[in-house]
C-alpha cells in the first residue's frame, strides 16, 4: 500500500488540537506503557485519555484517517480496534469511509481475553467474527508507545483470517515502526518525539524523587505498587 503522508499545515493543524485539548503535556515525570518488556520514564506524555472529549477531534480524525486510505485506493470492510480508548473514534472512522466508498463498511470491538493482564491477547466475540473473517480490516489506535495492543489487535484478525490493510493511529509517539506491529504500514497523524529514561537511570526519579510520577495518567500508580510505595 503506498503511504501517504500529511502536509506539515495539516500536521500543525492537528497537534494545535491536540494542545487545545490539553492532550499534548510536557515537562512532568511520567511512567510509559512498557516497551520490549522495560519500564520507561518520561518528562511528555500524550494523553489518549483527553483526545477523545470532543467532538472537533473526533471528526478531525476520521477525516484525516478515512481520506488517506481512499486517496491510496485500499479497499476496507471493516473497521476495529481496542475496545477502550480509541473505540469511540471507530464508528466516526467508519462513518466518514462509508460516506466516500458508498458502501456499508462495519464497525466491530476488540476485546482483551484478561482484562487485568496488560499482555492478555485479544479476540473477537463470536457474534463479531463474520465481521472480521476473509475481511479487509482496517485497525485503528490511539496513541502507539510500544505498539504491543495494536500488534495483538492484529494477530486476533489474522487469527479469523481477516486481511489487515493497514494500522491508523492518532499518535506515535514510540517511534513505532511496521515491523513492530507484524509488518503492518503504519498512518499516523501525528508523530512525537518523547525521551524516555529506563527506570534506573531515570533523571527525574534522582532530581524530583520517585513519588513526583503522575498517578493520573500513564502507568505511575503501577510503578508506585510495584516499588512498594502507596500513594
Amino acid at each position: 500500500m503506498e503511504q501517504l503522508r500529511l502536509f506539515e499545515k495539516e500536521k500543525d493543524e492537528i497537534k494545535k488540537l491536540f494542545e487545545k485539548q490539553n492532550a499534548i503535556i510536557t515537562g512532568s515525570h511520567f511512567v510509559y506503557t512498557p516497551k520490549g518488556g522495560k519500564w520507561f520514564h518520561g518528562y511528555d506524555y500524550v494523553s489518549k485519555e483527553l483526545l477523545g472529549r470532543t467532538s472537533e477531534v473526533g471528526h478531525l480524525v476520521a477525516e484525516r484517517i478515512a481520506f488517506h486510505y481512499s486517496e491510496a485506493g485500499v479497499e476496507i470492510d471493516t473497521v476495529t480496534g481496542p475496545e477502550l480508548g480509541i473505540f469511540f473514534f471507530v464508528p466516526l472512522i467508519r462513518d466518514r469511509l462509508e460516506g466516500i466508498y458508498m458502501k456499508e463498511i462495519i464497525s466491530v470491538p476488540c476485546e482483551k481475553k484478561d482484562k487485568n493482564d496488560p499482555n492478555t491477547p485479544f479476540y473477537f466475540k463470536g457474534v463479531y467474527e463474520p465481521d472480521i473473517r476473509d475481511k479487509r480490516v482496517l485497525v485503528v489506535e490511539d496513541v502507539l508507545t510500544s505498539g504491543g495492543s495494536a500488534k495483538r489487535v492484529i494477530e486476533a484478525v489474522r487469527s479469523l483470517n481477516g486481511q489487515v490493510v493497514g494500522l491508523a493511529a492518532l499518535c506515535n509517539r514510540g517511534r513505532v515502526t511496521a515491523e513492530a506491529v507484524g509488518d503492518i504500514p503504519i498512518f499516523s497523524l501525528l508523530d512525537v518525539e518523547m525521551e524516555m529514561f529506563s527506570e534506573e537511570t531515570c533523571p527525574i526519579c534522582n532530581e524530583r524523587g520517585v513519588r513526583s510520577v503522575r498517578t493520573d495518567l500513564g502507568k505511575g500508580l503501577e510503578f508506585l505498587k510495584r516499588i512498594g510505595i502507596s500513594h
